[in-house]
């Protein structure tokens, strides 16, 4: 089995190395610390899992998922973060995400999540199979952005990452009066008037 750990932070690479081969002694696992180092180690192997964080450089995660998939749609991917599952799993999972685990919980049910994916099953913890059901039968979550489209979704993170307008147009390749509209469709759907507000909800649930 070949396994690509994609993360900025070195110290988490080597922990989840050490990991993979406590379960798979066999494996042989490559690491790479941002999108780039991920496409070239993909167009230079194949890999049958991989496992990535969300925040890696110059790059958005949904986008670098996206790509991965397009450069091999049967890699399984489980997504190992800080961020709250209940604000991105389901998002990560629609992608394409085999599953998704918080960094911060138990080492057992990281290498349990680990096995499932490397499995080709889907892994979903209690919560997130609990938030899915609440999507299948309402068509929407108790995550106040579970209700943003994924341009939307994208233009909130980085407005509540501090990023100026000017900036995320050249980071989305888009231009001024599409990120107004964008921020306009944001604020009337969560129901605030300022960026300043988006930050405190992100704050609050943890996205920042």
């Amino acid at each position: 089995m070949k396994v690509l750990i994609a993360d900025d932070h070195k110290i988490v690479r080597l922990g989840l190395s050490l990991i993979i081969k406590e379960e798979f002694p066999q494996a042989s696992i490559f690491q790479a610390g941002n999108a780039a180092d991920v496409y070239t180690r993909m167009r230079d192997e194949k890999f049958d899992l991989m496992l990535m964080d969300l925040k890696m450089p110059d790059t958005d995660s949904l986008q670098m998922l996206e790509q991965v998939l397009l450069l091999d749609p049967h890699i399984k991917i489980l997504i190992i973060s800080l961020n709250p599952e209940r604000i991105f799993a389901i998002r990560y999972l629609k992608a394409g995400a085999y599953g998704y685990v918080e960094k911060s919980e138990d080492d057992t049910l990281i290498r349990a999540a680990i096995h499932k994916v490397a499995e080709g099953k889907k892994y979903m913890s209690e919560d997130v199979i609990e938030l899915m059901t609440e999507y299948i039968k309402n068509g929407n979550t108790s995550n106040p952005f579970g209700q943003l489209a994924k341009r939307e979704f994208d233009v909130a993170m980085h407005l509540a990452n501090g990023l100026t307008s000017s900036e995320i147009c050249v980071i989305m390749d888009l231009k001024p009066p599409t990120i107004s509209t964008y921020k306009t469709r944001i604020f009337d759907k969560l129901n605030i008037k300022t960026v300043h507000e988006l930050m405190e909800m992100a704050k609050e649930n943890r996205i920042i």
